[in-house]
């Protein structure tokens, strides 16, 4: 398997603010650090996915160009697609593995997200740093979803519709940066389904669990490296960094 990049922007470590507020127990807290780590996984492997295929096309075109058959590599095809006329006859198919393990296989080879600070206070906030796409497309819809909780009650109606337009949109930028799934590979339809529920499922589950949390305030990408706020509360519970 030739090596994958991560173009500039998905190697990029950004970080994302969450404000809570409130009271948590332990196993809450753990459970959303948990929940938060799980969908940002299944999030960043799209965007990796994505990447390794179009690199993959893209070397062995300029290999095709140049007669060097022998080198070309199918290995992240293979990986994704498994079995398909596409590959040459000397190129042995194999069965595609399910989603699960190429989520597993991704974030493999990317750094993965990590606690950058927590000021646990009432209120406070987590800030978590990890991979830019995946952390923007989580703070942006954290962000959305909270907004609309905050509308008055008259606007029930119209609340719930601009939700449900939030989840539309979640799951139509996650099949935009899906990897490219040309119709002669049988798998595609398969794999779609598959991102429906590895992906679009999970994320949109976790989207309405927390975002329906008042004790998730709102979420914001800051960069790294700049001083950490303080705690807005006089009375500290426990801070670290």
């Amino acid at each position: 398997m030739d090596t994958f990049r991560l173009s500039k922007e998905q190697s990029e470590r950004s970080a994302v603010r969450i404000a809570i507020d409130g009271e948590w127990s332990c196993q809450e807290f753990s459970a959303f650090l948990e929940d938060t780590n799980d969908v940002y996984k299944r999030l960043n492997s799209i965007f990796v996915l994505r990447q390794a295929l179009d690199q993959e096309d893209s070397r062995n075109r300029a290999r095709d160009d140049k007669d060097q058959y022998d080198d070309m590599d199918y290995s992240w095809h293979l990986h994704f697609f498994g079995f398909s006329d596409f590959f040459p006859e000397r190129i042995k198919g194999v069965d595609a593995p399910p989603y699960s393990k190429l989520i597993e296989l991704s974030n493999s080879i990317v750094s993965p997200l990590r606690v950058d600070a927590i000021s646990y206070a009432s209120p406070g906030w987590i800030q978590l740093i990890g991979d830019w796409n995946p952390i923007k497309v989580l703070a942006d819809f954290i962000s959305k979803w909270r907004a609309e909780n905050t509308k008055r009650e008259a606007n029930r109606l119209k609340a719930q519709t601009e939700r449900m337009q939030i989840q539309a949109d979640l799951a139509a930028k996650i099949l935009e940066q899906a990897p490219k799934m040309p119709r002669m590979h049988g798998v595609g339809n398969l794999r779609l389904v598959e991102l429906a529920e590895e992906v679009i499922k999970p994320t949109t589950s976790y989207l309405e669990r927390y975002g329906n949390d008042a004790r998730i305030v709102d979420a914001e990408i800051v960069q790294p490296g700049q001083p950490l706020p303080r705690a807005k509360s006089s009375r500290r519970k426990t801070s670290g960094q």
